[in-house]
């Protein structure tokens, strides 16, 4: 089982993140990419800002994304982050996928639900995020909204793997002893 997840997500020219050690939230942020969204030089930018974030968090254990949706309309920084990430792949780090349909409807109950639900949700689980958000302009919300989805991402990804972990143990013990 991994101790430490990096859950990312991606929207505009924005990375929302946050880094799971064991069950405490030890750093959390947003990384903003200047320039422009075109050519090589974007790409270049964004693995800057992933290889940063995975510094702060070792180079060790899961690393969550948004599982993207295939359409026409899709960011520029939400289809080369899967590239990216294949290419910053070190020994000791796994990448997980998310929908974010399947962690709106694990923590709000409802793959409908809307981001403003499951920010008020993820703000009842970490107060110490709210403070973010609070009293702040339309911009601000919107800026500071990244982690909170960020920390929803890791906090299903988390349960997830821990029930594989130990689907997978018990498994293999069953095995081991039948033999």
């Amino acid at each position: 089982m991994a101790n430490r997840i990096v859950a990312l997500y991606c929207r505009g020219r924005e990375i929302g993140f946050v880094i799971f050690y064991r069950d405490d939230m030890t750093r959390y942020g947003v990384k903003t990419i200047p320039g422009k969204r075109r050519g090589r030089g974007f790409e270049n930018r964004i693995e800057k800002a992933v290889t940063d974030v995975l510094s702060l968090a070792g180079w060790g254990g899961v690393i969550v994304a948004e599982r993207n949706r295939p359409t026409v309309h899709q960011g520029a920084l939400r289809r080369i982050l899967p590239q990216v990430l294949k290419r910053v792949k070190r020994p000791g780090l796994k990448t997980h996928y998310l929908s974010l349909d399947v962690v709106k409807a694990s923590l709000c109950g409802n793959n409908k639900a809307l981001q403003k639900e499951l920010v008020a949700r993820v703000g009842k689980l970490y107060p110490v995020l709210v403070r973010l958000i609070e009293g702040g302009t339309t911009e601000k919300r919107k800026y500071w909204q990244k982690v909170f989805i960020a920390v929803a991402l890791a906090r299903v990804a988390k349960g997830q793997l821990e029930e594989r972990f130990k689907r997978n143990r018990s498994f293999w013990s069953y095995r081991s002893k039948k033999r």
